[in-house]
């Protein structure tokens, strides 16, 4: 199988080296191609824009959608993150791929690093929760797999030790993701 991970910081794997990454963890220990095609600070609709090249470039059979959060944090309500989301997902089923996407492990508001306070105020946590919730919805209503590293996270109660800024994953959050996205794989191939 080989896979295209499309996405932002936390699939870039923002803070750790690149072979602590989740994608690079999740390729090493599933045996398939995984391509990280994360870019930090990048937002759905960069992901949006780039996407067909992406999936040009890299020829995969399936590919993995994890972002719009930094659509959030810019201060873009909800639907400006789905719409983009949704317009990949339905490229992707036109491409004859496999689509996943991927749910990010961001709910626990309390570890934000102190200067990125002015970033998430009330409203950015209120549209955070509801687009995660819009992805329970949206991957249910068109049968997308959802990669859900939230509830792993929360799981763990949202552990400090899971993150570097409370949004980053730490190494040890990268091995949970990674954990549970090669869980993810394997389930596929039931």
């Amino acid at each position: 199988m080989k896979i295209l991970c499309i996405g932002d910081s936390l699939t870039k794997g923002f803070g750790v080296a690149s072979k602590q990454n989740w994608v690079y963890l999740s390729s090493e220990k599933s045996g398939n191609a995984i391509i990280n095609r994360g870019i930090s600070g990048d937002t759905s609709g960069g992901m949006l824009a780039r996407f067909y090249q992406e999936i040009s470039e890299t020829s995969p059979d399936t590919v993995m959608i994890m972002g719009g959060v930094n659509d959030l944090f810019a201060g873009c309500p909800a639907g400006v993150p789905q719409a983009n989301i949704m317009a990949m997902v339905h490229q992707g089923f036109s491409l004859g791929l496999k689509v996943w996407l991927g749910k990010p492990p961001i709910c626990d508001f309390s570890n934000f690093r102190k200067d990125w306070a002015v970033l998430i105020n009330h409203e950015v946590r209120k549209n955070i929760i509801a687009y995660q919730e819009w992805l329970d919805s949206f991957s249910n209503v068109f049968q997308v797999p959802l990669v859900d590293f939230n509830e792993a996270f929360r799981k763990e109660n949202f552990n400090a030790l899971l993150y570097l800024d409370g949004i980053h994953p730490s190494q040890k959050g990268h091995r949970m993701m990674s954990d549970t996205f090669v869980s993810h794989i394997d389930g596929t191939k039931k």
